[in-house]
Parts: structure tokens; C-alpha cells; sequence
């Protein structure tokens, strides 16, 4: 039976880490629980809860007066946002808090019920809420405000936020913002130039909207700020895309943000994501290499060509890039030493075949030797395809002879055949004619093809080779 002592009405605290799902090592959660969790119990006892619990990445916590349990809900808000995270080398976590009134029903003695546990009501609510709360803010629903005012608090703000619209179609509910009144609201805050004409300082309104706001807004902040040539902008982008306790897909807007603005100090940033000793993320080095390319300095390509003289660092994915990256730079430096790992057997199959490709598209001729060495190896088939495809287009009648044996060769891999077969019909003599009538009249695999060429010619040629080209310039962007 439920009596008056034990159905009274509560200020609950639910709570949402934002970012704890992502430690999924074990030692991350060790130091989490062992250093950050004492911090976070202690000011949560420090106000006299009648119940805390936490589920997974939730926080829950009751409270008789509305008063403590707004004043825990701000110190918790502050401990989050001036603990020091990279003392514990994990990302900075943010946290989500809201404030709600309700019934709270306290289970008699015999329930088997958890200690201090208590079944409350209006619980429905800060979970259709928990999609739109803001991290790093405190937000009530209009029953906790109401209690909160009847303590008639000094020193706690209350700024309106209207009407906020519920997960799963359950309507809107209106919403208020809890501030300590040392805390200046957004809309106090001054974002404009002094000067007659009241010019508005966007750089400065983006950097307001990116320390105030939600993570949509952060991300669309980022973005922004790389259209902007004020080195406000820039330092602020190079600080993002070089904290790693920023989110992944943070840091990769702020790289990629860094490029579009094209300015050559960015690139000490870039070159640091891109040190062979910090072991940053592939995709994060990766769009480092992008954003060297966009704004095409020399010292940007100093910085990737370290990146080849110490190849064993990198992952596969990085040093291809890398490749497309120096050879789209043009630079003869970069050339002559992407040549040399070629000639010395020094790239595996998967970064030789890149740079037989991208060789191709340039007009490099100095590693003939090794393409023709590669075609007549027992290499991969589409190793020796990029050697073909490379020798036919720097000189193709210095080897026809070897493409009418590839082509006959029923035995090749069919790409190769296609590759040889699209380099005879480069070379416009009665000799190669006669060669494509006779595949075309073997009803072989490679007939239609042959047959093609003779109707349409060179310009079929030409036309594959251009798609080639254009394929290897996409594989890159």
C-alpha cells in the first residue's frame, strides 16, 4: 500500500553523457571511472539527493527541494565543461541536462526493491525531450520552474526558450533554459563591430555560435568559418582540427575547412596530423592531404613527401593518396622521387599500380623500364594491365609486338587482353586493322570489342583512354 510518507512530488535530474559510448577501450572507462566519476559523485552528494542512479551513458537523480536539485544540475554542467580531459587522454565528453516535477513513489519495505529506489512519474517527458537538448545547458519543463520559483533563488536565471517540439510525435512542450545569473544569456552577448555604421563581424558570430552551440551548429560553424579570409578563422580551424579531444567528424570539417581557405598557415596544422609519429586517424590524414592540394604551396609538398620517406608509418589508403597528391602537384622534386621508389621495387602491388596510373596521366617516361619489366613478370594481372596501359600510352608501336601476344593469349586475364587490344587500336596502320578483323571474325570473348574499334576507330581509343584518365583524377577527389 502506498501511503502520504511515501508518494511525495520530486525534482528529477535526468542527464545524458554525450561521448561516453565512444571509449570503448578499457582503459579509457578505467580512467573515466576512477578519476572523473569521484568528481561527479561527490558534488551530486554534495546536494542531498534522495536518490542517484546511473544507466549506460544516463544519470538519474531526485531531489526533495527544486533549489538543490537545480544548483547540482549547474554544478554538474560546470564540471564538465572545466575538467580537464586530456589528462585522462580521452575526447572531452559534454553533457545534456534537464530539470522536470512529478510524483515520486517510494516502494515499502519487502518490495525487493534497489536501496533508495523510487518509481517516479513524468519520466516519459525528458525522454521525448533528450533529442533536443543542447549539450552543456540545463533545461526545465514548466512544472519545475514553477516549484523553482516558489524558493525565490537570487542567484538562478531562467532564460525562455519557447515551444519545443517532442520525439514520436507527442507535441511540444514549452521549455526554459537554468543559468546562474553570472552567466551572460546568448542574447546578451555583443557580436558586433563598434562603429557608426554597426558593421556585423560574421567571424565573430561564428565563433560565438560555435562555443554556444549544439553540434549541428558547431559542424555548420566549422564549415563557414572556411570561407572566411581572417585569421580569427584560421587560428580557430587549425585549434579544432588539432585537438583530439574534439568528435572525428569535427576535426575532419575543420580540415577540410582549412583547405577551402587556401592559406599556406594552415599547413604546419596539416603537416602535424600528418607526422609519421602521431598516429592520427587514416580519414584525418586523408583529408590533411586534400587540403594540402587545395592550396598548393611548395612546403605542402615537402610536407607529403615526408610522408613517402617514412612509408612504414603509414596505412595503404594514406600513402596512395599521398601518391595522387605529389603527382597532382607537379612538382619535378616530387616526380624524381616517386620515380626512384617505382624503379627500386620499394611501393607494394596495391601503391605501384597507383603510380603507374598517375604516371600515365602526367607524360612521365622515366620508369619505362620498369613498366616493361612488370609486364613480362608473374606480377598481379592488374599490375601488369597499369604496365601496359603505361607503355601504350607514352609509345605504342614500341610495343605491339608484345600486345598482338597478349591479345592471342587466351590464357591472360581478360582486363589485359582488353588493355592490349585498346592500345593496338592506337596505332592507325593496315597491320593492326587486319589484326582487329581477324579477332572480330574469331567469335571470342574479345570479338565485339574488336569489331567496335574497326567501326568507330581511333576515336573509341581516344575515348576509352580519356575515361581512363578521368577515373584516376575522380579516385582521388
Amino acid at each position: 500500500m502506498v501511503t502520504q510518507k511515501n508518494n511525495f512530488t520530486t525534482a528529477l535530474l535526468i542527464a545524458d553523457i554525450k561521448g561516453l559510448s565512444v571509449l570503448v577501450n578499457d582503459e579509457q572507462l578505467s580512467l573515466f571511472v576512477e578519476k572523473f566519476y569521484p568528481r561527479l559523485n561527490a558534488v551530486i552528494d554534495g546536494h542531498g539527493p534522495l536518490a542517484a542512479t546511473t544507466w549506460c551513458d544516463s544519470l538519474f537523480c531526485a531531489f526533495a527541494a527544486p533549489l538543490a536539485a537545480a544548483y547540482c544540475a549547474l554544478d554538474i554542467r560546470d564540471l564538465f565543461k572545466t575538467f580537464d580531459w586530456s589528462s585522462m587522454k580521452i575526447p572531452a565528453l559534454q553533457i545534456r541536462i534537464s530539470l522536470h516535477a512529478g510524483r515520486a513513489y517510494q516502494p515499502a519495505a519487502g518490495l525487493n526493491c534497489l536501496k533508495n529506489g523510487l518509481i517516479c512519474s513524468q519520466l516519459h517527458l525528458p525522454a521525448l525531450l533528450e533529442p533536443a537538448l543542447r549539450t552543456g545547458e540545463v533545461w526545465t519543463s514548466n512544472p519545475f520552474l514553477e516549484q523553482l520559483l516558489t524558493a525565490n533563488p537570487q542567484d538562478i536565471m531562467a532564460d525562455n526558450l519557447g515551444v519545443k517540439h517532442l520525439a514520436h510525435k507527442w507535441g511540444g512542450t514549452e521549455i526554459h533554459r537554468l543559468r546562474r545569473a553570472s552567466d551572460l544569456p546568448i542574447a546578451d552577448h555583443n557580436i558586433f563591430d563598434k562603429g557608426e555604421t554597426k558593421h556585423i563581424d560574421s567571424v565573430a558570430i561564428l565563433l560565438t555560435l560555435f562555443e554556444r552551440g549544439d553540434d549541428e551548429q558547431q559542424h555548420n560553424a566549422v564549415r563557414m568559418l572556411g570561407k572566411k579570409e581572417d585569421i580569427r578563422a584560421r587560428e580557430k580551424l587549425c585549434a579544432i582540427a588539432g585537438d583530439f579531444n574534439h568528435p572525428l567528424l569535427l576535426r575532419l570539417d575543420a580540415v577540410a575547412s582549412l583547405g577551402e581557405m587556401k592559406s599556406v598557415g594552415a599547413i604546419p596544422t596539416l603537416a602535424a596530423i600528418l607526422d609519421a609519429k602521431g598516429k592520427e586517424d587514416p580519414r584525418l590524414q586523408i583529408a590533411g592531404i586534400r587540403s594540402l592540394i587545395n592550396i598548393g604551396d611548395l612546403q605542402g609538398a615537402k610536407v607529403l613527401l615526408d610522408i613517402l620517406k617514412h612509408i612504414e608509418s603509414y596505412q595503404k589508403a594514406v600513402i596512395k593518396k599521398t601518391l595522387h597528391a605529389l603527382i597532382f602537384l607537379g612538382n619535378q622534386l616530387t616526380f624524381d622521387y616517386v620515380a626512384d621508389l617505382v624503379q627500386q621495387n620499394k611501393l607494394c602491388d596495391q601503391l605501384l599500380k597507383a603510380a603507374l596510373q598517375l604516371f600515365t596521366v602526367v607524360d612521365d617516361s622515366r620508369v619505362s623500364a620498369k613498366a616493361s619489366e612488370l609486364l613480362d613478370s608473374d606480377t598481379p594481372h592488374d599490375i601488369r594491365a597499369c604496365a601496359l596501359t603505361y607503355l601504350v600510352h607514352g609509345n605504342p608501336h614500341s610495343v605491339c609486338d608484345r600486345l598482338y601476344r597478349i591479345v592471342r593469349d587466351m590464357d591472360e586475364s581478360h582486363d589485359l587482353r582488353v588493355a592490349a587490344l585498346t592500345g593496338i587500336t592506337s596505332i592507325d596502320s593496315n597491320e593492326t586493322k587486319s589484326f582487329l578483323a581477324e579477332i572480330a571474325e574469331a567469335a571470342e570473348p574479345l570479338s565485339s570489342y574488336a569489331a567496335q574499334f574497326l567501326v568507330e576507330g581511333k576515336e573509341m581509343a581516344e575515348k576509352i583512354a580519356k575515361e581512363r584518365k578521368e577515373e584516376i583524377q575522380n579516385d582521388f577527389w
